[in-house]
């Protein structure tokens, strides 16, 4: 027997939203066909099962195909889902969610009614196992109803879930009122970029005069930074009583495309602007001719290439060269260099490869008050077969431009000659101390937390390359078992003596546990590549609680 239920839900679950079945109460075939969007082949099946209808073939039309529970078998019969709720969004869309109590529905039936006495009518079918759904497109200003079944297949679950919700009107927000007009006359500037170049980095911008407005306000952006959409104002006036304004010192630079615009609050709402406009500002002017001439003489250690006498032998491979300038207001730095070198023949010396021994490139800033200096630098044999140095010095303009000096001249312009000296290459004793925490010999102190800060200082950090920090778990009770941390490295600098490494010791549950720690100091060079170290330092202890 042939169900109008059975065929409703076959159609629907197919072309789910474009047809809907009814029972009409009164009518003689008690059939009721809404056709929504239009499809020709479904058209043609229901008047296929009209017409078998209207022969009298056998159909049971006792159960209605709307939104009211049917009676159906209970064999897979799924649970309803309950704690529905509706929530809008907007004012166009509603959000439902609800609990899934069934562990083997198909999916949820959704019908909605608009208003208080609106029909209900099917919108969705939901996949297995969800728990929200999302209706959008719907009115503002509108209240809907919704209930939720569980599916399995063409049965559905006993009862339902219901919520309702409404959805908030649009309120139409009134346009600002305009003003008679937007500022014109923008000068200087164009259209695009770049725009013309200005001859100035304090330009006067002007505009027209805007007829009742009696205070404007100014914006300036450098262009370069737009593109990032986090645009750098460099320049803002507000309050303005007249149509111009002059740029202040300091807020443009050479060479750099602009953007500026004015703007002015009208009395009743809003902001009136005028277009943008773009202009250049104008390259940096070439670094004048000094009327001095710059003479530079370096000071030591060291001799030229060819002296009358030996090369100097320095104590120490800590080396500090010197030297003086008589205008140092021409000079934006120095850059001083050293490399190792080897005896060709008497008194002639070569640089050695570049790679095949380290040297030294150290850049001092000058300054225009200042006429003597010096630069600190390490020189010592790491595998150089070789105790000889050479250093020299470029002088650079505050342009980064090479400085033509008087005086002993070099390879180029604004290089000095190279000064020779030779080091002992034997480097100095090196001292390093565990300041904590921790102790050489029981009673072993106490961290204040397992969060411990590992302290130690060195007397020549210019001779460490990095420090090796090695943690060991010093325990009576070795059947205990709590987390060790991996050695740790600290890169040293060469002007800092003090180091510090953060640690935690062990698992939460190692009370009491005992912990030593120690360092190894490696030299300037890879650990791993034929370097030794230069110190293994002793252990020191302490407990954690």
């Amino acid at each position: 027997m042939i169900s109008v239920l059975y065929i409703q839900r076959k159609i629907e679950n197919i072309y789910a939203d474009r047809f809907t079945l009814m029972r009409t109460p009164g009518a003689k075939t008690g059939l009721f066909l809404r056709h929504r969007f239009g499809d020709v082949g479904v058209l043609i099946f229901l008047l296929i099962v009209l017409a078998a209808f209207v022969s009298g073939s056998p159909v049971e039309a006792s159960q209605p195909s709307g939104p009211t529970a049917p009676q159906q078998s209970q064999q897979s019969k799924p649970k309803a889902p309950s704690n529905l709720t509706a929530t809008a969004v907007s004012p166009n869309q509603i959000n439902l969610a609800w609990r899934d109590n069934s562990d083997n529905e198909t999916g949820f039936e959704i019908w909605m009614k608009q208003g208080a006495n609106g029909e209900w009518v099917r919108r969705s079918t939901t996949p297995a196992n969800a728990n929200n759904w999302g209706f959008g497109g719907i009115a503002a200003g509108m209240s809907y109803g919704f209930r939720v079944w569980a599916v399995n297949g063409a049965i559905r679950s006993d009862a339902y879930a219901e919520a309702s919700a409404a959805t908030p009107a649009i309120v139409p927000v009134p346009a600002p009122a305009q003003a008679a007009a937007k500022p014109t006359g923008l000068s200087p500037g164009a259209a695009e970029p770049w725009g013309p170049t200005v001859s100035t980095l304090t330009p006067t911008l002007s505009w027209a005069p805007v007829p009742g407005v009696k205070l404007y306000n100014v914006a300036v952006v450098h262009f370069a930074t737009v593109a990032s959409q986090k645009p750098t104002y460099v320049f803002q006036a507000n309050n303005l009583p007249g149509p111009s304004v002059a740029v202040p010192v300091g807020k443009l630079e050479h060479n750099q495309v602009y953007l500026w615009w004015v703007f002015y609050l009208p009395a009743t709402s809003g902001i009136i602007e005028s277009d943008r406009r773009y202009f250049m500002t104008p390259q940096a002017p070439p670094p004048p001719v000094p009327s001095a001439k710059l003479t530079l003489r370096q000071l030591g250690p060291g001799t030229t290439g060819r002296p009358p006498g030996p090369i100097p032998m320095l104590p120490s491979p800590e080396v500090s060269l010197e030297w003086e300038v008589d205008h140092p207001e021409l000079v934006g730095h120095f850059t001083v260099q050293m490399q190792p070198v080897r005896t060709l023949s008497k008194n002639v010396y070569t640089l050695l490869p570049e790679g095949y021994c380290p040297g030294a490139e150290i850049k001092v800033p000058a300054s225009a008050n200042q006429k003597r200096y010096s630069a600190r630098a390490l020189a010592r044999e790491t595998g150089c077969k070789t105790k000889n140095y050479a250093w020299w010095v470029s002088v650079w303009d505050t342009h980064g431009e090479g400085v033509r000096y008087v005086g002993v001249g070099g390879w180029m312009e604004n290089e000095t000659r190279m000064l020779f000296f030779q080091v002992n290459p034997a480097p100095p004793p090196l001292q390093l101390r565990l300041i904590g925490p921790g102790a050489p010999s029981a009673p072993w102190p106490a961290a204040p937390s397992r969060d411990v800060t590992l302290e130690w200082e060195v007397d020549h950090p210019e001779l460490v390359s990095s420090f090796e920090l090695r943690f060991h778990q010093d325990n009576a009770d070795q059947s205990r078992s709590c987390e060790l941390l991996p050695y740790g490295w600290v890169h040293s600098n060469p002007n800092q003596k003090r180091y510090s490494f953060q640690m935690t010791a062990g698992e939460a549950g190692c009370k009491g546990n005992t912990y030593r720690w120690s360092i190894t100091v490696w030299p300037v060079g890879k650990p791993g590549m034929g370097v030794s170290a230069l110190m293994e330092s002793g252990s020191i202890r302490f407990q954690v609680h």
